[in-house]
C-alpha cells in the first residue's frame, strides 16, 4: 500500500512522521501514485459510465457483469490502439 495513504489513515502524528522521513521526490511519487490512474482504469471507467447510462443497466442489473464488460471493452481498446497505424 502507498506509504502516504497509510500514514493519512493512521492516528494523528503519523502523517508528520511520514513527512519527516521522506524527501520531496518520494512525497511527490506517493502523491502521484494516489491520484494517477492507468489508461486501462480510465478506459474501463468510461465504458462503465456508458453502460450505466444506457439500457444495458436494465437488461443486466448484475453489476459484476457490467464491470467485467467495461474491463473487456477497455482491454479491446488498448489492444486496438497498440496496433500499428496503417494509412
Amino acid at each position: 500500500m502507498n506509504a502516504l495513504l497509510t500514514a493519512a489513515n493512521e492516528p494523528p502524528g503519523a502523517l508528520d512522521g511520514y513527512l519527516e522521513l521522506r524527501n520531496e521526490a518520494e512525497i511527490r511519487r506517493d502523491v502521484l501514485a494516489i491520484v494517477s490512474t492507468s489508461k486501462r482504469e480510465h478506459f474501463a471507467a468510461m465504458a462503465m459510465h456508458g453502460l450505466l447510462a444506457s439500457n444495458a443497466k436494465e437488461a443486466h442489473a448484475d453489476y459484476e457483469w457490467l464491470a467485467n464488460r467495461a474491463v473487456v471493452a477497455a482491454d479491446a481498446l488498448l489492444a486496438e490502439l497498440a496496433k500499428p497505424v496503417t494509412p
